[in-house]
């Protein structure tokens, strides 16, 4: 009950702050870096959008993943945060997993992806089941989807209009 009343607090004390623009300026240099280190080729620009959240360019690959609804797999989603995390709770040694290596690696993917809303959901849910292990509060997995999207909502009200968002919300 407490978190509910946070995330409407939340939204109260955030409506007139355009923290979406605040956060994307911020996320800039990031995503220009990460777009600098894909590797150059042929495939440059899909490298780019699987990794970093370029868009892709026109092409007839492009019409074959609308087509068969493949799309998704192609672009940045909430789902390769889970994998990084997934991946780096796998490497880091089991006395070091605390949240501050691991979420300060997701924060910084998320920066690099442009700070994208389908990323930044998938972060706070990250964050929200981190809390919810520490601090035993048993909460459900669409408890912890939904918290999570409203937290993001909260902080980024314009994005109730973004496609990716409800999406990734809904997912």
């Amino acid at each position: 009950m407490f978190f509910a009343l946070l995330v409407c607090l939340l939204a109260i004390a955030l409506q007139n702050w355009d923290l979406t623009s605040s956060a994307s300026h911020l996320a800039e240099p990031f995503y220009r870096f990460c777009i600098s280190l894909s590797p150059r080729s042929e495939w440059t620009p899909y490298y780019q959008a699987l990794v970093c959240g370029t868009n892709l360019p026109e092409s007839d690959l492009l019409q074959a993943l609308r087509t068969t609804s493949l799309i998704h797999l192609a672009i940045v989603s909430g789902s390769h945060l889970v994998l990084l995390e997934a991946m780096l709770r796998k490497l880091i040694p089991h006395r070091l997993k605390y949240f501050a290596p691991i979420g300060a690696i997701l924060f910084l993917y998320t920066l690099m992806t442009g700070w994208q809303a389908p990323a930044v959901r998938a972060l706070f849910s990250v964050m929200t089941q981190f809390l919810n292990n520490r601090f035993k509060l048993f909460w459900t997995g669409h408890q912890i989807t939904l918290f999570a999207g409203l937290l993001t909502w909260a902080f980024f009200p314009l994005w109730s209009h973004s496609y990716s968002f409800l999406l990734s919300w809904g997912a």
